[in-house]
């Protein structure tokens, strides 16, 4: 209870201060895409130490630039998967302090279009 309390008074002061409120939340969206990209990332470094490393003599050479891609490449799609994932377990709840910001900025914007229309 005391945090809405609180997310609300915080609001209402960014309000006042005429913050765009749209601009404190987009890293909501990334969250699924970073975390899937780390996690795919050093999960398949992870797997091929395992894997790959322990099983080779040191006197073979290996393509370190492939491993590199490999991990970026599969980091990608778990960056992907983590994205739908999000998408689809996540709701998306729109706050009506958002609604009404946005509202109060498109009334300003066609006033002010109305403005330079009519001079």
């Amino acid at each position: 209870m005391r945090a809405s309390v609180l997310g609300s008074s915080f609001v209402s002061s960014l309000r006042r201060k005429n913050v765009n409120l749209k601009l404190l939340t987009p890293m909501k969206n990334k969250t699924g895409k970073i975390s899937g990209f780390i996690l795919g990332m050093t999960g398949f470094l992870l797997m091929f130490k395992i894997i790959i490393l322990d099983h080779t003599p040191p006197e073979d050479e290996l393509a370190p630039g492939i491993v590199v891609i490999a991990s970026v490449l599969n980091g990608l799609l778990f960056a992907f998967i983590g994205s739908r994932f999000q998408n689809h377990f996540v709701k998306k709840i729109a706050t009506p302090e958002l609604d009404d910001l946005d509202k109060k900025s498109s009334n300003e914007k066609t006033k002010n279009d109305d403005k330079e229309r009519s001079e």
